[in-house]
C-alpha cells in the first residue's frame, strides 16, 4: 500500500513538472499584454525619429528640423536641441553606450555628434552620400557607424573616415562587443568596430531586411524581414530561431533591455512582439483609426518592459510610451 502511495505520488509530481514545463514553454508567465493607458509625450506631433537616453529618463525626438527633449517622469518636454539648417531634416539619432554624446544624422548627408551634457557640436562628418537614415556608435564608443547611400566608419577623434564597407539596408552595433552587423539584399556581414575587419557572413535568409538589432546582452541578432520573418542568430552568426508573422510587413524592431522581448512593427500599424527565450508569439495590438505606414518609432525603455512608439491615426500623431502587462518584469 506504502509503495502504491508512494509510486502514485511520483506520478502526481511528474504530471505537474510536465504541464509546468508545457505551461512555460508556451508562452507562461513571459505571455503580456498591451497597457490601456498608454503615456502620450506632449508636443510630440509627426515625430518621425526618438531615442531614449540610457538611463531612461528622457527622450529625444523631433520632425522635420527641430528636435525636443521630453522628461519621461514628469511627461514634460524641456530644452530643444540645436535644429538642423533650413531646409534640412534629421532622419536619425543614437547615443553613445556612456550616454555622453548624441549622433543626428541628417538629410543633406551629414552626421552631427554633439556633447550631451552642454550640447555643444563636437565633430561634423559629410558622409558620401545624402540621406544619412542611421547612426550608431560603437561598443568602446570610439567610432560612429553611418548609413547613407553607403555604409561608412568615423574616428571620433581624428574626424576621418577609416572604412567603407559599402552599401547597405540596415545596420546594427552591439552593445556588448565590438561587432557591427551590416545587412543587404541576401546576405548580413558582420565586422570589427573599426570595419577594417570582417568576422563572419550570414545568408541564410530570403528576402528584404527591414530592420536590424542586436540583443542588449550581445548574445543574439535579429533581423525583421519586410515579408513577416523575425530571424534570430547568435552573435557569431549560427541560426538560432524564425520567427514568423505571415500576415505583417515588417518595418521596425527592438529588443527589451533584459533581452526577454522582441518587438516589431508592421506597416499597418501593428505592434507585435514575441517572447525571445522560447519564440512563443506573445502579443499582437493595434491602436483605432491608425494610417499605414507603421510605427517610425520603436524602442524599449532601459530597465523596463515599456515601448516607446510612434503613432499616426486619423485624429492624432504622437509618440507614446506603453507597457507591456502580465509578463515578468
Amino acid at each position: 500500500m506504502a509503495a502504491n502511495s508512494k509510486t502514485q505520488g511520483i506520478r502526481a509530481t511528474l504530471m505537474l513538472v510536465a504541464a509546468a514545463i508545457g505551461w512555460f514553454w508556451g508562452g507562461g508567465f513571459l505571455s503580456v499584454a498591451f497597457d490601456a493607458g498608454p503615456q502620450s509625450l506632449p508636443g510630440s506631433a509627426d515625430a518621425a525619429w526618438a531615442r531614449f537616453s540610457p538611463d531612461g529618463r528622457l527622450v529625444v525626438g523631433g520632425a522635420g528640423e527641430s528636435a525636443s527633449v521630453w522628461d519621461v517622469e514628469k511627461n514634460s518636454a524641456g530644452s530643444a536641441l540645436p535644429a538642423a539648417p533650413p531646409g534640412d531634416r534629421i532622419l536619425s539619432a543614437a547615443f553613445s553606450p556612456d550616454g555622453t554624446r548624441l549622433a543626428l544624422g541628417l538629410s543633406d548627408g551629414s552626421a552631427h555628434v554633439y556633447l550631451w551634457k552642454t550640447r555643444a557640436l563636437l565633430k561634423k562628418f559629410n558622409t558620401s552620400g545624402a540621406f544619412v537614415r542611421e547612426v550608431a556608435f560603437t561598443s568602446g564608443g570610439r567610432h560612429l557607424w553611418t548609413r547613407s547611400s553607403g555604409v561608412e566608419v568615423w574616428d571620433l577623434d581624428s574626424g576621418k573616415a577609416i572604412a567603407r564597407p559599402g552599401a547597405g539596408l540596415a545596420i546594427a552595433a552591439s552593445a556588448a562587443e565590438d561587432v557591427v552587423a551590416v545587412a543587404s539584399g541576401g546576405e548580413i556581414q558582420l565586422y570589427s568596430g573599426d570595419g577594417r575587419e570582417r568576422l563572419a557572413r550570414i545568408s541564410d535568409f530570403d528576402g528584404a531586411p527591414a530592420a536590424l538589432a542586436f540583443s542588449p546582452d550581445g548574445l543574439h541578432l535579429a533581423l525583421a524581414l519586410s515579408e513577416g520573418e523575425v530571424r534570430i542568430w547568435s552573435a557569431k552568426g549560427k541560426f538560432e530561431r524564425a520567427l514568423t508573422k505571415p500576415d505583417a510587413t515588417l518595418a521596425s524592431l527592438a529588443w527589451s533591455s533584459d533581452s526577454k522581448y522582441l518587438a516589431a512593427g508592421a506597416r499597418d500599424g501593428r505592434l507585435l512582439a514575441w517572447n525571445a527565450i522560447t519564440g512563443v508569439f506573445a502579443l499582437e495590438h493595434q491602436d483605432e483609426d491608425v494610417r499605414p505606414g507603421g510605427p517610425a518609432v520603436l524602442e524599449f525603455e532601459p530597465g523596463t518592459h515599456r515601448l516607446l512608439y510612434s503613432l499616426v491615426t486619423k485624429e492624432t500623431s504622437e509618440l507614446r510610451i506603453a507597457g507591456l502587462l502580465g509578463g515578468a518584469q
